[in-house]
């Protein structure tokens, strides 16, 4: 038996109402009499000392244990006073100094006796941990530690004298802003924490509490969780999922992976109890299973539960719908549709106070038919349903309509204040009325594919496929919407995105080329909307492996987007990156890389919150390892890994990409494969075949790297049977690019080690001829290809050899002067080509180069 499965139950029995305790605890006498034993003395320590339960369930319960009072006795140089306050692990004590130094207050943390087991004792010490970490001035700060006489630990804190944060704003009667102020600065300690991997994972009000002069104090760190601590993981693994229930994440309720989201959702509660005077879904007295039940039940808005005038001093006018959105936004179920940061929150509560457009939108109805998709699997109208919810939130809604009325609304009244706020009211007004307009064209749109979808069924043709829903709906755009070429473009873009993500490639690049017709069409040819279906077309390219055709397309898009009165600082960085991998594709690594550094600056830079900052690492660090720089690399795509988990989880599909990368890093010359290599290419196929059940290029680069890692640990078979996998799988997809072509040099390395010279040299040549056949030509790849191919030629055609090595070396001495292995290859095969020539002092002096290049450690990233 666990005392960290009965501290689980514990937390949960705590606030159950009398008649639930007992049906669970009847349970529990049936399944596990010892747990049960346990659980009722605590229950009863607990009732005897604070009351908790009513006497008719206390008298039920054993007689209590009573819990010694420790005021008085000495902990390290602290005397104890008054008991502050216990919870499920430990109690916590007004404290003094005595040991003579000077006079100081504290509050000092003990672990309760008799429940000192390994685990809890791990979780103890790890809250110490967490808390030297931390020094801000919104946290309660960590002063001393160690261990008493009886051989457990304790904790001494900063004395926080105040009240929880709800409490105090009822008592003051606090107004809306101070209120969302206080709310702010709550937010901004939580992202400290953050940004030191730390998620707190109990934010409550009594864990927020504020000082007579108004500042919030953060307080227990006792279940907060290291996001970079495999202790951590250990913890978890052994059963300890401990929460307040009232008011833990939907990921906590669920047991599933925490991140810096499951606080971004436990600040939404304090907005929401803040606002309201109350929790959602009736969270304060329910049980875990009854909470988790009412997820799935559309949430009251803060706006409608504040008009219960008996909950709050706040009055419920104030609300607006902009409150409400923000709110709503932190409470998403799902964490990726949460504020990405607690400053994000706290920017967004910053706009708000402020009179600016808030970040934040309502759901869209995209989103709505999705959930309803979700709930209503399988026939016809699954697949209709898929489709639009893929395709009319993506242009514009009713919702979001609804919310530019607000704005406009906003700027109308303003209006009456001055002739500036008059003119931008205008603009909002008519560009509210426009997207209302467009709104309902698009709410139109889809009732009229529901009616398809009836006449379907009446004619009995059979399930509709994905395929021809989306075929359907393609050609229906076409014919319906051909008076408004706008609403054209943004949905053929929008399905351009959506089928390149699905692998199919052909069909994006016509519907990106549509798109654009239609763009330039309704807007012009300098329009955002224009640069953003031609920055979708460059990248496209770069996929297929054509990216110095995309170039032209892209570099369009980034004279359109500088030259608008205030650019997008996102648009920017996006287009940035994308040309800078088409520069790195083309060999000209240090423009790329500049690239790549302006794009990561306009993003916050490593320690932003913007998530586009980690797409900014991950490219940083590819082209690091191109120009032999890892450990500035690994540095980047460990940042990059780092902060992915953080903000989605352990199974975010970024991941693959960045445990490729970081694989590639960590492989080295090549020779050895470790177990960590390992470990991180079994992750990142693991994720990848979650992932995509269909061909996608991801997947045939985690096949390939996988049968690499085959072969190099004495598996040449299956190695290069995996390796062939991911060629056909690159090919059937049309992806030519540095990625096949590195692929198609391995399985050629593979087959010589084996003897099997003829099918090498058939497997270099094809690597070759793609190398002939796209723009990365001048990569590095290509020039590594040129220098093997030089060294097989040798022997059969020296004078052919020796003009592919000279090739390979002007490449790399132009392009890549700090790669030194591929440069100690290339002159190896020149050498061998001189030696079969007869020019044995040319060849020498060569092999001399080469080997001085090998004794400097250069490294082969290629392998």
């Amino acid at each position: 038996m666990s005392s960290i499965r009965a501290l689980d139950l514990f937390d949960e029995l705590l606030i159950c109402s009398p008649e639930q305790c007992q049906q669970r605890l009847a349970s529990l006498r049936r399944d596990d009499p010892e747990l049960a034993q346990m659980l009722e003395r605590m229950l009863a320590a607990d009732a005897a000392e604070e009351g908790l339960l009513d006497r008719e369930l206390a008298e039920a319960l054993p007689a209590p244990v009573p819990a010694t009072d420790r005021s008085g006795e000495q902990i390290g140089p602290f005397r104890l006073g008054a008991r502050l306050g216990r919870g499920g692990m430990g109690e916590v004590y007004s404290a003094q100094r005595v040991d003579g130094d000077y006079t100081q207050m504290v509050a000092v943390k003990l672990l309760r006796r008799g429940l000192d087991s390994e685990d809890v004792l791990s979780r103890f010490l790890q809250e110490r941990r967490i808390l030297a970490r931390l020094e801000h001035p919104a946290i309660a700060r960590l002063i001393d530690g160690g261990m008493g006489a009886d051989g457990l630990p304790w904790i001494a804190m900063e004395l926080v004298d105040g009240q929880p944060i709800t409490r105090y704003a009822e008592a003051a009667a606090l107004a809306l802003a101070p209120r969302l102020q206080l709310l702010i600065a709550v937010c901004e300690a939580v992202d400290y924490a953050h940004r030191r991997l730390i998620v707190h994972r109990d934010l409550k009000p009594s864990n927020v509490l504020v000082t007579a002069d108004g500042s919030p104090r953060l307080l227990d760190f006792g279940i907060a969780k290291l996001l970079d601590d495999s202790e951590d993981q250990a913890l978890t693994s052994t059963g300890l999922r401990v929460m307040s229930p009232a008011y833990a994440a939907p990921e906590q309720l669920r047991g599933e992976p925490i991140t810096v989201a499951t606080d971004v959702y436990a600040l939404g509660l304090l907005a929401y109890e803040l606002l309201t005077g109350t929790l959602p879904q009736q969270r304060g007295r329910s049980s875990v299973a009854a909470i988790e039940a009412e997820l799935d039940k559309e949430m009251q808005r803060p706006s409608q539960a504040a008009r219960r005038p008996q909950e709050s001093t706040l009055s419920a006018r104030l609300i607006d719908a902009d409150l409400d959105t923000i709110v709503v936004k932190a409470l998403a179920l799902e964490a990726d549709r949460r504020y990405p940061s607690a400053t994000a929150l706290a920017d967004d509560l910053k706009r708000y106070l402020d009179g600016r457009p808030i970040s934040a939108r309502p759901d869209t109805l995209s989103y709505r038919v999705s959930k309803f998709v979700s709930r209503h699997r399988g026939g016809v109208l699954a697949s209709v349903l898929t489709v639009l919810a893929l395709v009319v939130g993506l242009g514009a809604s009713v919702w979001q309509a609804r919310i530019a009325q607000v704005q406009a609304q906003r700027a109308d009244s303003e209006a009456q204040r001055a002739n500036e706020a008059a003119t931008r009211a205008e603009a909002e007004a008519r560009t509210a009325q426009e997207m209302s307009a467009r709104s309902k064209r698009v709410k139109d749109f889809l009732i009229s594919v529901f009616m398809q979808e009836d006449q379907l069924r009446r004619d009995a043709r059979g399930p509709l496929t994905m395929a021809q829903a989306f075929d359907d709906t393609l050609k229906r755009i076409d014919s319906e919407l051909a008076d408004d070429p706008g609403l054209q473009s943004d949905l053929l873009d929008d399905f351009g995105e959506i089928v390149t993500a699905r692998g199919d490639l052909e069909q994006a690049q016509a519907l990106f080329e549509r798109a654009l017709a239609k763009a330039e069409q309704a807007h012009g040819e300098h329009d955002p909307a224009v640069a953003e279906t031609l920055t979708n077309l460059g990248v496209l390219a770069a996929y297929r492996g054509r990216a110095a055709d995309g170039q032209p397309n892209l570099l369009r898009a980034l004279a359109i987007t500088e030259a608008q009165p205030a650019p997008d600082p996102v648009a920017l960085a996006q287009l940035l990156m994308a040309i800078g991998s088409v520069e790195r594709n083309s060999g000209d690594l240090n423009a790329g890389l500049q690239r790549m550094q302006r794009a990561l600056e306009l993003f916050g830079g490593p320690e932003g919150d913007h998530p586009g900052r980690l797409a900014a690492m991950h490219n940083m660090a590819s082209v690091l390892v191109d120009l032999d720089r890892p450990q500035e690399a690994e540095r980047y795509i460990r940042l990059a890994i780092a902060g992915t988990i953080a903000a989605q989880g352990p199974d975010a599909t970024p991941l693959i990409p960045a445990y490729g990368i970081l694989g590639q890093i960590l492989e080295g010359d090549g020779e050895q494969i470790s177990d960590e290599v390992l470990n991180i290419g079994q992750r990142r196929l693991d994720l990848v075949q979650r992932a995509f059940a269909d061909d996608h290029p991801w997947k045939a680069s985690a096949l390939a790297d996988s049968g690499w890692h085959l072969i190099q640990r004495g598996n040449p078979a299956e190695g290069e049977a995996r390796l062939r996998q991911g060629i056909a799988m690159f090919e059937r997809l049309g992806y030519r690019s540095m990625s096949l072509i590195a692929v198609w040099r391995r399985l050629a390395l593979s087959q010589q080690r084996r003897g099997e010279l003829a099918q090498a040299q058939a497997s270099l040549d094809a690597g070759y001829a793609l190398c002939a056949d796209t723009e990365s030509a001048g990569s590095l790849m290509c020039a590594t290809i040129r220098a093997n191919r030089a060294e097989w030629l040798a022997v059969s055609a020296p004078d052919q050899a020796l003009d592919e090595a000279q090739a390979a070396l002007s490449s790399l001495s132009e392009r890549f002067p700090a790669s030194t292995d591929p440069r100690a290859q290339a002159l190896e095969a020149r050498a061998a080509a001189l030696s079969a020539l007869g020019r044995d002092t040319e060849a020498a002096a060569d092999r001399a180069e080469a080997s001085a290049l090998r004794d400097r450690g250069g490294k082969q990233s290629l392998e």
